[in-house]
């Protein structure tokens, strides 16, 4: 709690240095000056640009809930495809991510999959009817450990103007170096002995985890130590989020401390 206060009362007085401008003529003049494209080239640009940089691949910004689940059950003698239990689960996604459920699917992702012999399908064959129900087509461009197409995929959904929640069915031993690689801190991998679990992620953290409660399949709710939200590097977030109001606000910044020059 301590940090956050300290973490407002910071972003406070970043947003003061804004305002702080010279009374008179000068400050009459300032809202009608616009700063020019050489001037956020020049060296005094230079910081907000490196930290614009740094986050301009991992962990791109975007409002979009990210909902990161594994595939349905596999069979006993692990051989290809989902069991019974798995193509109930893949049912109960139907509801529980469909058009009625709260949620609003505008991407989906699995891994990608060899067609000659069914390897690693069990993630499209979850989700494939919860494609057809929403009118999607499943994304298998990103092999199953290729982390970054995977972040380059939802990062383009959100950024040419896909406003839906964006679906990733994945194996589960990568789950979390999905979370990763989508910004979030050092996440806890995903339970080897759960099938249930869906993870929302949205600006860059891990929010809320949850147990799709599939009937018939799905212990009842009690306390579960799967469902806490990770707590890793929480006292280290001031620094990072004065970082990201100096990334978006830096442009504003750099021409009101100028314009104090």
């Amino acid at each position: 709690m301590q940090s956050i206060v300290i973490a407002y009362t910071a972003l406070a007085l970043a947003s003061s240095a804004i305002l702080a401008v010279p009374t008179g003529s000068d400050s009459a003049s300032l809202n009608l000056v616009e700063p020019s494209p050489s001037h956020l080239d020049s060296a005094e640009a230079g910081p907000s640009a490196a930290l614009r940089n740094k986050h301009k691949h991992k962990g791109e910004r975007y409002s979009n809930k990210v909902l990161l689940f594994r595939h349905g059950e596999k069979r006993s003698d692990s051989s290809i495809g989902l069991s019974v239990k798995g193509k109930k689960r893949a049912q109960c996604l139907r509801n529980k991510l469909g058009k009625s459920s709260r949620h609003n699917i505008g991407l989906i992702l699995a891994e990608a999959y060899n067609p000659d012999t069914g390897k690693r399908r069990r993630p499209y064959d979850t989700v494939k009817g919860l494609a057809h129900d929403l009118g999607l087509k499943v994304d298998l461009s990103c092999e199953v450990d290729d982390f970054k197409c995977v972040s380059e995929r939802v990062a383009e959904y959100a950024h040419h103007g896909g406003t839906g929640d964006i679906a990733i069915c994945w194996k589960h031993s990568y789950l979390h170096k999905i979370a990763r690689e989508l910004g979030a801190k050092e996440t806890k991998p995903y339970p080897d002995d759960r099938f249930d679990l869906i993870w929302t992620l949205t600006h860059r953290r891990i929010v809320h985890k949850e147990s799709e409660q599939c009937p018939g399949l799905d212990a009842p709710l009690r306390h579960d130590p799967d469902l806490e939200i990770d707590n890793v590097g929480n006292d280290d977030e001031l620094p990072e989020l004065l970082e990201e109001y100096l990334v978006d606000n830096s442009p504003q910044i750099e021409f009101g401390l100028n314009d104090l020059d």
